[in-house]
């Protein structure tokens, strides 16, 4: 417990516990109780001359007494035991236990509230994210992120995605452009917190992940957190205050598209990682080609690199499920687009490319072809297995283009998430803007999100996607042409 006075934020007193924070580990550093120079062999009688007058008056004399009483009781009993002498002992056994107590009672305090909190039964809302990612987790390919900041003094190195599992405190952004695997592996490393805590609930961090377009404008990420957990607001801040969470927020880039609005959620996410020094706290966002970007929080940045080929084959094999003639007949069919191998180093285009050659045995030539044989998959699926009567797929995209050209109008192009009644609103209004015969909105929202096209949290709608978002605005945008 050493400490250098010139690295203290304030004056050490006597027998306060002051501590310095070291802002690169968030470890704290505490002044000791006693100096470095005190010994405790040199004295072996509580009677002794010259303990009794160098240390007069001082805490220490209570200090050396109570361990000299503590060895002498854990070999034989105390020569002198008169009643008065073991009110003595007593005496100073009591002030230094109190004196320690005082010490470090900011510490006793925090732990005495630990075990509080985990008191807490959380059991219900674990299992059920981890039910939630369990399928998507199995199929996680470890992706290379490299490293922009130079915090940490690592500017330029590569890390995989599961040394981040290892590090005790992580206080990392992840940057990604479109469909590079960004909320992927927030949900996974997510979902491994998550398991974690179930596996050993006494000593794990409770994981909570945040999809930041979900959070409504006026809500804060502390009220988030505590809707998400079933708990109230100052329980929430408790659990951040002890560093009992491992907290996930994934879409800075799809905040509410409103400026002020995302302004002050940026400041809050900064206030987060500034007054809970010792929390884990992975933040993904879009990567804009800028340096103030990158820097914009004052943790280490990460940029999810493109997929190699050894990542490429690991993905094949585990959207086939392990069967390798199927693999191997993906992976040839892969090899042969020469013009988009680029395009398919990203996780998004890449696994709707596998879906859409296990079906089709070939691949369209460019991504915006993709993503619409993939959705066309989706839908044909739908209707042939399910043998729907209802499901047309050519009006089903008409009306889900006219929600997202009007959405991504009226929010600067985001995906953001709007309630189900103004999203059902506007497919009633698309069915008499291009005449089609009057159809059940909720149905369509249902078949969306089913189908993961679009994605529903509490009672608001979205693109599962951007990528999906902008093919649909494409889709009105050619029909309006026509």
């Amino acid at each position: 417990m050493m400490y250098s006075k010139h690295n203290l934020q304030k004056k050490s007193k006597e027998g306060k516990p002051i501590h310095k924070i070291n802002k690169d580990s968030g470890k704290k550093t505490y002044v000791r109780l006693y100096p470095s120079s005190l010994s405790f062999d040199k004295y072996t009688d509580v009677h002794d001359q010259e303990l009794n007058t160098k240390y007069q008056n001082d805490f220490k004399l209570h200090l050396l007494k109570s361990i000299i009483l503590k060895n002498e009781q854990s070999h034989q009993a105390p020569p002198d035991s008169s009643r008065l002498k073991l009110i003595e002992n007593l005496h100073s056994t009591l002030i230094a236990e109190l004196w320690i107590v005082d010490f470090f009672k900011k510490e006793l305090f925090r732990a005495i509230k630990i075990v509080n909190l985990r008191t807490r039964d959380f059991g219900s809302y674990i299992d059920s994210e981890v039910e939630k990612y369990k399928t998507q987790s199995s199929k996680f390919v470890s992706l290379n992120l490299k490293e922009l900041t130079a915090i940490a003094g690592n500017q330029g190195r590569s890390v995989l995605t599961e040394t981040l599992l290892a590090e005790k405190t992580r206080r990392i952004r992840i940057l990604g452009q479109g469909g590079s695997g960004k909320t992927t592996t927030l949900e996974y490393l997510f979902y491994k917190d998550a398991n974690s805590w179930k596996s050993n609930s006494s000593t794990a961090k409770l994981p909570v992940l945040i999809s930041l377009a979900n959070l409504s404008i006026g809500e804060s990420i502390i009220q988030h957190i505590s809707k998400k957990i079933n708990t109230e607001e100052g329980f929430a801040e408790e659990l951040l205050s002890t560093n009992n969470i491992n907290l996930f927020l994934d879409g800075v880039n799809e905040i509410l598209a409103n400026r002020e609005s995302k302004k002050i959620k940026l400041q809050e996410i900064g206030t987060l990682i500034d007054d809970y020094p010792e929390l884990s706290i992975v933040i993904s966002d879009r990567y804009e080609f800028d340096s103030y970007q990158n820097n914009m929080f004052n943790v280490p940045t990460y940029l999810i690199q493109k997929l190699n080929e050894n990542q490429i084959q690991e993905f094949v094999e585990k959207y086939c499920f392990g069967a390798n003639e199927l693999s191997k007949t993906v992976m040839s069919t892969l090899k042969r687009k020469t013009g988009i191998q680029e395009l398919l180093r990203r996780p998004l285009v890449l696994t709707r490319a596998i879906e859409i050659i296990k079906i089709d045995n070939d691949l369209p030539e460019k991504e915006g072809q993709i993503i619409e044989k993939f959705l066309d998959t989706l839908l044909r699926r739908e209707k042939d297995e399910k043998k729907d009567p209802l499901l047309n797929i050519t009006h089903f995209k008409l009306l889900l283009s006219y929600a997202a050209n009007n959405i991504w109008a009226s929010n600067d192009k985001s995906n953001v998430p709007i309630h189900e009644f103004s999203f059902n609103k506007l497919l009633v209004k698309a069915t008499d803007e291009f005449g089609l015969e009057k159809s059940n909105a909720g149905y369509i929202t249902r078949i969306g999100y089913e189908l993961e096209i679009l994605s529903k949290n509490d009672e608001y709608i979205q693109f599962y996607h951007q990528s999906y978002m902008e093919f649909f605005v494409k889709h009105y945008l050619k029909y309006e042409v026509r």
